[in-house]
């Protein structure tokens, strides 16, 4: 049914169209027809003005009788053409209206057939759809007619048993869901309470108040009432190496504490240099005792508080455990020599032998 539809539409605009040229072919000779009309009445005008102007001029009888008469003949086929323009005006404005009214025709049986096109591709594309459906349904039919049962499979379901049976038993080790929020909070609060303690004892901004440790930004909060202080908004690098230091020690008294499986050592890379006003005056310090104690501007008071409190973490809060330090200060305290693994590397001793060749040479 949607074949024929479409020939009767094809069919009708190829007539449409075929009309349409005919009116166009009558619109072309009537137009032809005017202007040679106009062109004969221009050229009658101009014999009858010259004819006319006998009627001033000397003449003989004969002549002017012949002259005369080639005028009012003149005069007759004006007046033939004159009459004749009006229904050829109307003519030609009636093709052109015929003319317009058949391309709009033509126009709307076009959008017709477009729209029966788009019509006949969609229902193409259902028709394609549907079949690759059917054909994978019959691949996959055929597939489990033809699927012979196997112990693989009995042996997965008891794998897939086993593994839920345990994965059951290790939630019941760990507790309910429910608790585990509440273990969290019971850690972080012990946690927290050490790292209090810790810090009182640096003395940085805030030291007064308790501090708590938040995982969920990974960072350290003072806990003032009604307006907490996080870790960055307390201040320079010396508050901010005494909160991490003391996080650091409180979780490892936790791991002490609760047996937990922790390696019991630090490692701090050059934690006095924050006491120092610049990088160089740090340096310059190279470990040697007395440059270290004629360094200017240096907070040595609190550079020496730094190893009293790691010193006596190792022997009293969590006896055993080892902070490994590599540093530039160097006091002359006994108990900070006796900490000594090895003696300064300066020049001499030093990490790069001075006869080593250097790029300079």
């Amino acid at each position: 049914m949607a074949n024929s539809q479409m020939a009767k539409l094809q069919a009708r605009r190829l007539s449409l169209r075929m009309q349409r040229n005919d009116v166009q072919g009558a619109i072309a000779a009537a137009q032809r027809y005017v202007k040679g009309a106009a062109e004969f009445e221009s050229e009658v005008h101009e014999q009858w003005a010259r004819l006319a102007s006998i009627n001033a001029l000397p003449r003989s009888p004969d002549g002017a009788q012949a002259l005369l008469g080639e005028l009012s003949s003149l005069s007759q086929e004006l007046q033939t053409v004159g009459g004749a323009r009006p229904r050829l005006d109307q003519r030609l404005a009636s093709l052109t209206e015929k003319s317009s009214s058949l391309a709009a025709e033509i126009r709307q049986v076009e959008q017709s057939i477009n729209a029966a096109v788009l019509i006949e591709e969609r229902a193409t594309a259902l028709e394609d759809a549907n079949a690759q459906a059917i054909r994978v349904q019959g691949r996959v039919s055929f597939y489990l007619e033809n699927l012979q049962p196997s112990d693989a499979i009995d042996t997965l379901k008891l794998k897939v048993q086993r593994l839920q049976a345990k994965l059951d038993q290790l939630v019941l080790d760990a507790g309910a869901d429910d608790d585990a929020e509440a273990r969290m909070h019971s850690v972080l609060t012990n946690i927290s309470s050490e790292m209090t303690s810790l810090i009182a004892k640096f003395k940085p901004f805030f030291w007064e108040f308790p501090f708590w440790l938040d995982m969920r930004d990974l960072t350290v909060v003072v806990q003032r009432p009604g307006n907490p202080v996080p870790m960055k908004r307390t201040g320079g690098g010396a508050n901010w190496l005494a909160y991490h230091m003391s996080a650091l020690l409180a979780m490892h008294h936790y791991a002490y504490k609760n047996g937990i499986p922790i390696p019991r050592f630090l490692m701090l890379d050059q934690p006095t240099q924050v006491y120092f006003p610049t990088q160089i005056a740090y340096e310059a310090a190279a470990g040697d005792i007395q440059r270290v104690q004629q360094t200017k501007d240096a907070d040595l008071v609190a550079a020496r508080r730094l190893f009293e409190i790691l010193l006596d973490y190792t022997k009293t809060v969590v006896p055993g455990f080892q902070i490994i330090v590599t540093e530039h200060a160097n006091f002359a305290d006994e108990w900070f020599q006796d900490a000594l693994v090895e003696e300064p590397w300066m020049n001499p001793p030093a990490l790069v032998p001075q006869d080593w060749p250097s790029w300079q040479q």
